[in-house]
Formats: structure tokens, sequence, C-alpha cells
């Protein structure tokens, strides 16, 4: 799975996309982070954010912009967008946001309409 960038993973970058903080390396893991390899989770990446996760897409300074993975033209949206763009292509649960599920909607588009605004969807 993967988990938003906002969360602290032991040896990996925690930035919230703020380039003052791109040297920001987890010392520890975030309690939830914890949890999920308690339970067997296989934590395998962090998915991007916008900067200070305050944003309807997610894009910042660091990591660039995320976009639809069907059309780079749209956005999968923002404070989780990186979360909605590995969703739909991957085929897996989505890894843990700052709300349940993701909010992720923009003007362009909608991380539940991702599927729809693919080729031949």
């Amino acid at each position: 799975m993967t988990v938003k960038e906002s969360f602290n993973l032991v040896g990996l970058p925690t930035t919230f996309g703020n380039p003052l903080w791109k040297d920001n390396i987890a010392a520890g893991n975030a309690f939830l982070i914890d949890r999920l390899l308690q339970a067997g989770a296989i934590v395998f990446g962090k998915t991007n954010v916008p900067y200070m996760l305050a944003d309807a897409q997610s894009f910042n300074d660091i990591y660039g912009t995320t976009n639809n993975p069907w059309d780079a033209t749209r956005s999968p949206g923002g404070s989780s967008g990186g979360e909605a763009a590995t969703l739909v292509p991957a085929c897996r649960p989505s890894g843990p946001a700052a709300t349940s599920p993701a909010h992720c909607a923009t003007r362009r588009t909608t991380a539940a309409s991702m599927a729809t605004n693919r080729p031949g969807g």
C-alpha cells in the first residue's frame, strides 16, 4: 500500500509539500503507520500532496504535479490527490488520508470519476 506523504515513515522525507522541509527525514513512524505495519501492511511508497495539504489539486515545488492517470490534462484532486491517482490504475485499496474516503473533488474531475474518464472507459 501507499501512504500520504504527510505521514511519518521512518527514513523517508515528510515535507507536507513545503520546500522548507524538503530535507526533513522521519526519525520514526506515525502512530497510524505503526498500526498498519503491526497488522501486516506492506508500505511501498508515499503519495504526493499539495503545499501544506491545502489545495484542490496535488502540486508542490518538491515533487511537482500529480495528474489524473487517464488524462494528464485533468487533476485527481487535492489534499489526497496522490492517493486518488494510485487508486484507480492499480486497483488496490487506498492508503490512509486525512479524511475517509479521501476528499479529491476539483473543478476538473473527481477521483470517483477517473474510471469513467479513462480512454475507452
